[in-house]
């Protein structure tokens, strides 16, 4: 791949000699993979769906969403290695995956950190339709800057999702027998570190676990700031968001953790 292939990114990072020597070492052991694989179970979520809602029993959308959100936090899972260098997208577009056994494809929502819940699982359905009457365009198709697979129609407790092509994040979803959710995230080690990795996926694990028992539709409310909900781990006394007037006079929100912060 050359970086003339690529029509969605920014200025390249090139890579530390620490991070250089790191990768030959990778690409010369025994797997012979830049690839690394982690997870972390997230338990039982019982988010309240309506009758008939496609994502019954699911975490997909919600997975997209909160993915999406969090990337502008971590970059370098929104990015791609070429040529020894880190290219880091100019925008978020998170990739589905369909598998009907016929054809594996990953289609692109385009902007998906800027879509609310409801368009990202409206958007979710029509691609499913289209994807199995064969209508997806190939621009739809590979403009994917991460990947979401869901496994969670099975019951399984692993899964080593495969990095598609120009991506450095993969994140699969899982449900074991205990209806027990895990998420998987694939990454590049070229790329991105194993501790950036799992601050990730603690705080997405947070952000989904926000969801148990809420009903799925309202959005939640939100830090100005960082995006976290009243509900997320971050927000550690729990006791909701402050209201806070910016200097424009315009009212927002702000968690327990920005606000310190300040």
């Amino acid at each position: 791949m050359t970086v003339e292939a690529l029509s969605n990114v920014g200025l390249a990072e090139r890579i530390s000699p620490r991070k250089s020597e790191e990768i030959s070492l990778l690409q010369t052991g025994a797997g012979n993979t830049a690839q690394s694989t982690l997870g972390v179970r997230i338990g039982k979520i019982r988010a309240r769906r309506e009758a008939g809602d496609t994502f019954q029993g699911k975490i997909l959308d919600l997975v997209v969403f909160e993915a999406s959100r969090l990337m502008k936090q971590f970059p370098k899972l929104n990015s791609t290695f070429s040529e020894n260098k880190i290219f880091k997208y100019s925008s978020i577009n998170a990739g589905v995956a369909f598998d009907s056994g016929a054809k594996l494809v990953v289609y692109g929502i385009d902007n998906s950190n800027a879509k609310s819940l409801r368009e990202i699982r409206e958007e979710i359905e029509d691609s499913l339709d289209r994807y199995l009457s064969d209508r997806l365009s190939l621009r739809e198709m590979t403009r994917a800057t991460f990947t979401v697979t869901d496994l969670s129609a099975s019951q399984m407790d692993f899964v080593l999702p495969i990095l598609p092509a120009r991506q450095s994040c993969i994140i699969g979803v899982t449900r074991n027998s205990k209806e027990e959710f895990s998420i998987y995230v694939g990454f590049d080690h070229r790329v991105t570190e194993g501790r950036e990795v799992a601050l990730f996926l603690d705080q997405l694990a947070d952000r989904i676990a926000s969801f148990d028992r809420q009903t799925i539709g309202a959005e939640p409310a939100r830090c100005f700031f960082c995006e976290t909900s009243a509900g997320d781990g971050l927000n550690d006394d729990k006791r909701g968001l402050l209201k806070i007037v910016r200097p424009g006079g315009d009212e927002v929100l702000c968690c327990n953790t920005c606000w310190l912060g300040w």
